[in-house]
């Protein structure tokens, strides 16, 4: 009886330690993440990241739903794989071990994620007007509004400087206005750290066929 007593203490420290090491780091992240997005509805200027795609991604119909569907496909394979990798070192090294190791890793993960909420909000508040460039639609794809995305055309585009092409949203856009080839003007923003921002767009008229 005296032996239960006695371990009861450190079992309720390590317990608080767990669930402190366990959700403590999110609730940070989220909690940044909360007040940055509160200061950054006082600046009302549309602005969309313009994202490479890579060169495998310039023709064919599925391209952008492959890019858009890119981030999914990462987190399941870094999930298999975290399993793999934690289910050999828990037989190798054993559960203990393999405990420490994760949660400085969660820690890590986690710190790495509140440095790149503060990264993105600096590189988007302290950007400098850029200028224009005319861009030329490869393909576009209607995207639906929501609660975290504006609505308009994800549009995959040649960009004048920038090798790889651009995808894009552009906001209130209609993707059966945007065919292959159209030229769309953007208006630019240099980010403060890097990365361009598009604040506003306009399709720009076809080129008219001489006639003799």
């Amino acid at each position: 009886m005296n032996q239960v007593t006695a371990e009861s203490p450190a079992a309720e420290r390590r317990t608080a330690r767990a669930a402190w090491v366990l959700f403590a780091p999110p609730f940070a992240v989220a909690a940044l993440q909360w007040w940055l997005a509160t200061l950054s509805q006082k600046d009302t200027t549309p602005l969309q990241a313009l994202r490479a795609a890579g060169a495998s991604h310039e023709s064919g119909v599925g391209s952008l739903m492959l890019q858009a569907s890119g981030p999914f496909l990462w987190m399941v394979a870094v999930l298999v794989l975290t399993v793999l990798v934690a289910r050999w070192s828990w037989r190798r090294y054993g559960g203990p071990r393999v405990i420490r190791v994760a949660a400085v890793l969660w820690v890590l993960m986690c710190a790495a994620a509140l440095l790149a909420v503060g990264y993105a909000y600096l590189n988007r508040m302290g950007r400098e007007a850029a200028p224009a460039r005319t861009a030329i639609v490869i393909q576009a794809r209607t995207q639906t509004a929501s609660e975290r995305s504006p609505g308009g055309a994800v549009v995959l585009a040649r960009v004048p400087g920038l090798e790889a092409p651009q995808s894009v949203l552009l906001e209130e856009a209609d993707a059966a206005r945007l065919p292959a080839g159209t030229p769309v003007t953007l208006s630019l923003a240099q980010g403060r750290f890097s990365g361009l921002y598009v604040t506003d767009w306009r399709i720009e008229a076809p080129l008219a066929t001489p006639t003799r």
